[in-house]
């Protein structure tokens, strides 16, 4: 979509641009030279076609006026705004020279739990400031996130692209009406109540926030992998997180920053964090463990699955706090309330028995909710917990022992029919390779 503009232009007589550095959905990123000071910016044109769209071109401009309004030292400031000769609206934007954070995360996750803590902190700063202007960004992500490397400050990061920023209702104009169709996001990021057609709010850029940071510390965003679009937004609204320390055990990663990302990954925005100077609160709750926590320590044997302390922790760490009791679209999309209760129920017991540290419980409960949701007819999904069990179950009991291999081939046996009846019969083939042998393997996701 669109075509790139020459090299040549000068766009309002003053800014000459050059390379393309950038595309998305609403238009190109082009490096330029701010003639007027001899300074290099970034350029960002909307695509031609979207330019004629009156509601896509008024919201390019709230992006202007938003992000206008708003400076920090960890978001890239707008400088101008403006229409090229054939009606185009372009922003013009501090350029910024450093990777992504993506760029990052494919290179270098799982990160130091200090250093992931750490830029996220500054993002949050950054959002921290613009919710009380009442800015809230909708689509904070890896790929949203540039960093910087400074000889006085280290790394910093600048949060990017606030193309789909809203002015929230209490700072925008009454005339000015909430169109759901023009906010959309990434998948990975989305918060449950956006997913469900509620306007993003703070709480859901706290959502994104903890997402980011989970992706920081283990490689991946919470519900990475799902077969289908689809699939990932259900399971942002349904499934239970797995703590991060589940997720990536060789990484040492204080419980203070655990429990961080579990709240702010929280179903229920009211369990969220109140705000971004909240959550960078609790994340600096423990800096002599941060401090300890510097550098990977590799484990040869898989860590125990954590005890809990107390019912309270239990359930704030797994589950963030008792919010999966959500009505609405859950029970209609399940057709029977019945079914729908059990479903829930099954899964706040799959999180205590992780907790609990007992495999063997964990392995039960994943087999009756992969029976109900294949009841259901979800036999994806039913194959996806199937995985994930295979997944905690190599972290919760030490590979090679009798009760591994015991509890691994319960879980293959349910994983031959349901891959037989997906048509993956590689997948099939691995699983029933894997049960004779009884040995440890890596499920296909």
């Amino acid at each position: 979509m669109g075509h790139d503009l020459e090299t040549t232009v000068l766009l309002a007589g003053k800014y000459a641009l050059g390379d393309c550095i950038g595309a998305g959905g609403m238009g190109r990123v082009y490096r330029a030279e701010q003639v007027t000071l001899c300074r290099t910016v970034a350029v960002k044109v909307m695509h031609r076609e979207l330019a004629d769209d009156d509601r896509i071109a008024r919201h390019f401009k709230t992006e202007a006026i938003a992000a206008a309004r708003f400076a920090h030292p960890n978001s890239v400031a707008v400088i101008d705004y403006g229409e090229t000769e054939d009606g185009a609206p372009f922003l013009v934007m501090e350029y910024v020279q450093g990777r992504s954070l993506a760029s990052i995360v494919r290179q270098e996750a799982p990160l130091d739990p200090a250093r992931a803590a750490g830029l996220v902190t500054q993002l949050l700063d950054a959002l921290a400031d613009a919710h009380t202007l009442g800015i809230v960004h909708a689509d904070v992500k890896s790929d949203n996130v540039l960093v910087e490397t400074t000889r006085d400050r280290g790394e910093q990061a600048k949060l990017v692209d606030f193309g789909l920023a809203r002015i929230s209702a209490e700072a925008r104009d009454p005339a000015d009406a909430f169109d759901a169709t023009v906010i959309s996001g990434t998948p990975e990021y989305m918060a449950p109540e956006v997913i469900q057609g509620a306007a993003p709010t703070p709480a859901s850029d706290l959502y994104a926030v903890g997402a980011l940071l989970y992706e920081l510390l283990t490689g991946s965003t919470p519900f990475a992998g799902a077969a289908a679009f689809a699939e990932t937004l259900r399971r942002h609204i349904e499934d239970v997180v797995v703590p991060p320390s589940l997720r990536c055990p060789e990484l040492a990663i204080p419980r203070h920053v655990e429990q961080a990302v579990m709240t702010a990954l929280a179903k229920d925005p009211a369990r969220r964090f109140p705000s971004a100077a909240a959550f960078i609160e609790a994340l600096a709750a423990g800096p002599a463990v941060m401090a300890a926590s510097r550098g990977p320590r590799r484990c040869t044997v898989p860590r125990p699955m954590p005890r809990p302390t107390s019912t309270d922790h239990v359930t704030t760490l797994v589950l963030g706090p008792r919010d999966e009791q959500l009505e609405g679209p859950r029970r209609v999309a399940r057709g029977s309330g019945q079914h729908a209760t059990a479903e829930i129920e099954l899964r706040r017991e799959i999180g205590l028995a992780i907790l609990a540290g007992d495999p063997e419980l964990v392995v039960t409960r994943y087999l009756a909710l992969a029976d109900l949701l294949r009841a259901l007819g979800r036999p994806r999904s039913a194959a996806t917990e199937l995985e994930e069990a295979i997944d905690l179950l190599c972290v919760g009991a030490s590979a090679g022992t009798c009760a591994f291999n015991a509890l691994s081939a319960r879980v293959l046996a349910a994983l031959v029919p349901l891959y037989v009846e997906l048509g993956d019969h590689e997948g099939a083939r691995r699983a029933a390779r894997g049960l004779e042998g009884q040995s440890t393997m890596t499920m296909p996701r």
